[in-house]
């Protein structure tokens, strides 16, 4: 499952602002469109004047790794010493969840395009390619036909 944990900090008088009544608020806005996917949903406190929007794929619309988003976060109080908190970026990075996949799921690499592709946990979908270049930046001349392939792993049953 993909998902982006959205931060903003508030602070009072530089110090943290905690147990803000009524809690801070995000919206999130695809770039490409304009879209707003979440508006003006509440952010959970976590501590020391940070509060937390958990944006995943079980969101509707879903939250996707490849689409460029920007946020504001809305403290909902003037007295805040910055009501507003932004961000955004060409890719928002999905953190512990894209690293498992890397580390998990199944990677074939593709000797007629010389990429290498990550399939998505069921296995049955490519979600993202790498090329394949050498130190000149051609595509890879070299057969790549030994490589080995992984495949799917249960996240619930696995062990470290």
């Amino acid at each position: 499952m993909a998902n982006i944990n959205i931060l903003a900090y508030f602070f009072r008088n530089s110090i943290p602002a905690t147990a803000l009544v009524p809690l801070p608020t995000v919206n999130i806005r695809r770039i490409d469109t304009g879209f707003l996917v979440v508006a003006g949903e509440n952010m959970v406190e976590v501590g020391d004047g940070c509060y937390k929007y958990d944006f995943t794929d079980a969101h509707v619309p879903p939250f996707n790794p490849s689409i460029n988003y920007a946020v504001l976060c809305d403290g909902l109080d003037d007295t805040l010493d910055e009501r507003y908190n932004y961000g955004g970026g060409t890719t928002l990075v999905t953190g512990v969840d894209e690293i498992l996949d890397l580390l998990e799921n199944k990677l074939v690499v593709n000797n007629a395009t010389s990429e290498l592709w990550l399939y998505d946990d069921a296995g049955l979908n490519v979600v993202k390619k790498w090329p394949l270049r050498d130190k000149s930046h051609l595509a890879n001349t070299v057969s790549l036909a030994n490589l080995a392939t992984t495949t799917p792993v249960d996240r619930e049953k696995r062990t470290l």
